[in-house]
């Protein structure tokens, strides 16, 4: 295990297995197949990655924005706003300013 820790760290072969484990890192180097493959394979893993990323901060937007109409309408409803226009202000419909202040007496 040392010597292949080593080898990995840059240090050479040092036996048999880190000499064939050479060999075929040089070869695939050279194999411009394998490399295109390789890097077409990390080039979609960086695609996904920024992906799920953006599509995590849309989420998180998403989500901040109704805690932030939830508290608005808990804050207008509090002051004693009717439904009415507490729906128009938050841009719902009365039904759904109902349904969240249901939820927010529990």
């Amino acid at each position: 295990m040392k010597r292949i820790l080593d080898y990995i760290d840059g240090k050479g072969a040092s036996d048999k297995f880190t000499e064939e484990l050479e060999e075929a890192v040089c070869s695939a180097r050279q194999n411009e197949r394998w490399r295109l493959d390789y890097m077409t394979l990390e080039y979609e893993y960086r695609q996904r990655y920024l992906e799920g990323k953006e599509e995590g901060r849309e989420e998180g937007r998403a989500e901040g924005r109704a805690e932030g109409r939830e508290r608005t309408i808990q804050k207008l409803h509090e002051r004693g706003e009717s439904i009415a226009s507490i729906a128009d202000i938050v841009e719902l419909n009365e039904e759904e300013v109902k349904r969240v202040i249901s939820k927010l007496k529990l």
